[in-house]
């Protein structure tokens, strides 16, 4: 009983410190607070993907190139399975329901939606950068007892046209 009472007073005396100090406005601000202890509750995942550039992350994501237009730019991005797509602003991109909010000479700007501490949908601005420069993937050499040994060639000789005294 005792332990009851002494959470319920500490409950009491946190709500009026929160009015003191102005954290809480009203006894609904306390109520609707989350509670610490537990783990936000997320929305459910959505299964439908409409672009292959949803199944990647924005950080894996590189900006290899872009092209300038009258009217808007569009940027080359490389997948990490060394697949070139073109994106445009207003495109969906990354898992976690972004879009290109903007395309530079040197960036492209990704606004994605993320869950803070406190389980609540906020905006997050990421930016992929130009590369400079694009290192082709790199072949595995074959075991050395799959190599082949170099085979010889043999020389041939070219007969000469026939010179015509002419």
């Amino acid at each position: 009983m005792t332990y009851k009472l002494q959470a319920l007073s500490a409950c009491a005396l946190l709500f009026c410190a929160g009015l003191v100090h102005g954290v809480v406005q009203s006894t609904d601000d306390f109520i609707k607070a989350r509670d610490p202890f537990k783990a936000p509750k997320l929305p459910a995942a959505k299964v439908a993907v409409r672009s292959e550039l949803e199944l990647y992350s924005v950080e894996s994501l590189k900006m290899i190139g872009v092209l300038t237009g009258p009217d808007h730019m569009r940027a080359m991005v490389l997948t990490p399975d060394g697949v070139t797509h073109l994106v445009s602003e207003r495109m969906k991109i990354g898992m976690r329901d972004g879009f290109v909010k903007k395309i530079t000479t040197e960036q492209i700007i990704v606004r994605e939606k993320m869950m803070n501490i406190m389980g609540e949908e906020e905006s997050m601005d990421t930016e992929i950068h130009l590369v400079a420069e694009i290192k082709p993937p790199v072949m595995a050499a074959p075991p050395p007892d799959q190599l082949m040994a170099p085979t010889q060639t043999s020389s041939m000789s070219i007969p000469k046209p026939p010179s015509g005294g002419q």
